[in-house]
């Protein structure tokens, strides 16, 4: 049986993502002696000449593989169409609609469609009608809220966005993370910390893998406070820090109520399957939405959760120089509950890749006005004391 075209074209994408690209090219025209028609090789050696930064060669190979017609080539469509808006040339934007139709036939709608809503809300900023951008922006992140907007951030959309008014809460945050701010690295704010820092993480998984704050715990001892609420993940949790008095572990997820929820979490037997690799091991949220893309894979479980409230006054917290959060959507319910004064915090550290960016917009005031400064890279906020 042959290889679907993904999976014989590997050893080309291999050698694409190790920079060889004579290599990476040699091997597609191998692929396409045979299938010369294909698709996937010409997508591929678009990619090829887009990193060779040739996009003379890379718009070539686009249209041809527009027009393999393959119910995949959505994807060429966005690539296209995305080259040409960062040159401002919307000549050929009515290509936008033609594939969010075409989208809805084949599995790459997942990967593109939030793109292409993208593209569909700068044609209309570009025409100054800012509503319909807005609402176009909003249709992006409601199909996939951790879309990249910073690789929309072409130099005459900020010019645009600058004219947009204000009560548009979509086009506001996209400004926002558009303003060049200061990088605040996590890993280097936590080397300044001494040994006297207590520490809350609350989504801790099993308290090593994926974690920055793993090793900064073990090195300097410092007391800590970590929770999560899924069966498996609190074993290993434990297991980790067995030797470690000054960390308590606790089963508990935090919410807005106190009481009985349900968790929604990767299948473990799905690992190694369907592209799904050790990082959906610890994967698990209290919102359904935020696993919608991987419904058929998830399993649930009944957790305990409490409010931020009654778990300072179940484990009588006093002082977090350090809170990290990472709870895959629930994020903002969590932290809008912490009077960041309340516990003299020195550093934040908050996953924000699963949150609407109008609730992203209101944490970065809530820092503010508490006196903090702050970094976005797309996924996490890393808050310091301004």
């Amino acid at each position: 049986m042959e290889l679907p075209a993904t999976e014989s074209l590997m050893p080309a994408e291999q050698s694409l993502n190790e920079g060889n690209y004579p290599s990476a090219i040699e091997k597609v025209f191998g692929y396409m002696q045979h299938h010369p028609n294909s698709y996937w090789a010409e997508f591929l050696l678009a990619r090829i000449h887009q990193a060779r930064q040739d996009t003379e060669l890379m718009e070539v190979h686009l249209r041809r593989a527009i027009r393999t017609e393959d119910p995949a080539f959505i994807g060429a469509h966005f690539m296209l169409l995305h080259h040409q808006f960062g040159q401002r040339n919307l000549a050929e934007a009515h290509l936008i609609d033609r594939a969010l139709v075409l989208a809805e036939y084949t599995d790459q709608n997942r990967w593109h469609r939030a793109g292409l809503y993208f593209l569909r809300a700068l044609l209309e900023l570009h025409h100054g009608r800012f509503g319909l951008a807005d609402r176009l922006v909003r249709s992006a992140y409601d199909f996939d809220k951790s879309v990249t907007e910073m690789a929309f951030g072409f130099p005459w959309v900020i010019a645009r966005l600058g004219e947009a008014p204000a009560h548009h809460a979509y086009l506001r945050y996209l400004r926002e993370r558009y303003e060049q701010r200061p990088v605040i690295d996590y890993g280097e704010e936590l080397r300044k910390l001494g040994a006297d820092t207590h520490v809350l993480e609350i989504g801790a998984m099993d308290g090593k893998r994926f974690d920055p704050l793993h090793e900064h715990v073990v090195r300097n001892g410092w007391r800590a406070i970590m929770l999560e609420p899924t069966e498996s993940m609190f074993a290993a949790l434990q297991q980790t820090y067995r030797d470690y008095p000054l960390v308590n572990c606790h089963k508990l997820a935090v919410s807005d109520q106190s009481g009985t929820r349900t968790i929604y979490r990767m299948d473990p037997a799905c690992i190694g399957q369907d592209e799904i690799g050790d990082w959906a091991l610890g994967v698990s949220s209290l919102q359904l939405d935020t696993l919608r893309f991987y419904r058929d894979k998830l399993v649930q479980e009944q957790i305990r959760a409490v409010t931020f409230d009654k778990l300072v006054e179940l484990l009588r917290i006093e002082r977090l120089d350090v809170i990290q959060i990472d709870t895959e959507g629930h994020d903002y319910i969590i932290f809008k509950q912490i009077d960041l004064r309340r516990f003299g915090t020195k550093l934040i550290h908050l996953e924000l890749l699963h949150v609407d960016p109008p609730q992203r917009t209101e944490v970065f005031q809530m820092l503010t006005a508490s006196g903090y400064l702050y970094y976005f890279d797309g996924i996490d906020v890393t808050a310091v004391v301004a």
